[in-house]
């Protein structure tokens, strides 16, 4: 009987191993304090931060390219944030929609789908519904150099007033569902600083979305990817998706959705991730380094208060024509430099590869 036990709890074990969450995997707590300088000393960074974790038991390598807007989709749309039979598309007045071409004979040609509200407000539509996107050719691959959807109600909707930030998260998880049920909520920005031409008096919410992939999101951050960060010509670029929802006092009034990707297939299953110790190891020594180079200032620091284990956009090394999504930990946080503080939202200033430690430098994508 005690051998028939002993073999039970023997086949037990892989199981209950496997049933380990990602955080008993890399051995990592809720919270932690450091402190960390450059050779010199007069470079600080100073940690105080949670360490967030997705709640799942395995992380995975998934292949990703990018796609762009479909007509249905772009219908969708504007049946939710126009109002069914209350659009038109623009360029022919009826509702069968097309992507047209407004520079065939560019380099990098356009293509945009333009949907307009029936309801007018002078002499304009009340609402509208843009989505485009352009193609380049880059060593024999086509690459989305631009692709993005937006909507936007230019009629009221300015007010700040619009009640706690849950009332706002569930009017932008309403249509955010509807539309793109694979994104989920992600953040919400607390200072209201990424705001193109409007000012804090005239706005309410900015809450931000990622793509969720089995339970583990893909990290929302502040940088748009090394799509950016060099000559499209010669680097294919990699831009980082991004969604977020605008609310005010009468409800959304912008949606802004950029570089959209789609999962192409499973690369590596149960990817094996370092002990959290050796990340912390790892950001220690490169942290004080980032910002050494300006240590002639006084208070010369970065300060840590929240570090993130998510998935990436990354390039593949062997073939630059692949995107693959691995997990890494954002470490983010503030900065300051004299009497100046850099507080950018989602801005992480050290992202280490989860896997194999090497450091990612978020600009470039890789």
């Amino acid at each position: 009987m005690k051998k028939v036990i002993a073999i039970l709890l023997a086949l037990m074990l892989p199981v209950c191993a496997a049933a380990e969450t990602l955080r008993e995997q890399v051995n990592a707590p809720e919270h932690i304090i450091g402190e960390f300088y450059s050779n010199s000393g007069h470079t600080a960074v100073f940690v105080d931060a949670n360490i967030v974790i997705p709640s799942e038991d395995a992380c995975h390598r998934w292949e990703v390219h990018s796609r762009v807007f479909t007509t249905e989709e772009v219908r969708q749309a504007a049946d939710l944030f126009i109002g069914e039979g209350q659009w038109q598309f623009e360029k022919t007045g009826t509702t069968e929609l097309h992507f047209h071409c407004n520079n065939l004979q560019s380099k990098h040609p356009t293509y945009a789908c333009d949907v307009n509200s029936l309801e007018m407000t002078g002499l304009s539509p009340q609402k509208y519904l843009f989505a485009m996107y352009s193609v380049v050719d880059i060593l024999g691959h086509d690459y989305h150099h631009y692709n993005a959807l937006w909507m936007e109600d230019r009629v009221g909707n300015t007010s700040r007033q619009v009640g706690a930030v849950e009332d706002a998260r569930a009017k932008a998880d309403s249509i955010i569902q509807a539309l793109w049920p694979d994104m989920a909520f992600s953040s919400v920005d607390p200072e209201l600083k990424n705001l193109s031409g409007r000012t804090p008096d005239k706005y309410g919410y900015r809450l931000y979305y990622s793509r969720m992939v089995e339970g583990i999101p893909v990290t929302s951050v502040y940088m748009s990817g090394a799509g950016d960060a060099h000559d499209a010509s010669y680097i294919p670029p990699l831009h980082y998706e991004r969604l977020y929802v605008d609310v005010g006092a009468d409800g959304i009034f912008y949606i802004s959705y950029a570089y959209p990707i789609e999962i192409a297939g499973l690369l590596e299953e149960n990817v094996s991730l370092l002990p959290f110790d050796r990340i912390w190891e790892v950001f220690g020594s490169i942290a004080p380094m980032t910002i050494a180079y300006l240590e002639a200032n006084e208070n010369n620091a970065l300060y840590i208060d929240r570090i993130e284990l998510g998935y990436m956009c990354v390039q593949m090394k062997d073939d630059p024509a692949r995107y693959q999504l691995l997990p890494v930990w954002d470490f983010f946080g503030r900065r300051t430099m004299g009497e100046d503080t850099f507080s950018e939202h989602n801005y992480p200033y050290v992202t280490i590869n989860a896997i194999d430690g090497t450091v990612i430098d978020r600009s470039y994508g890789y």
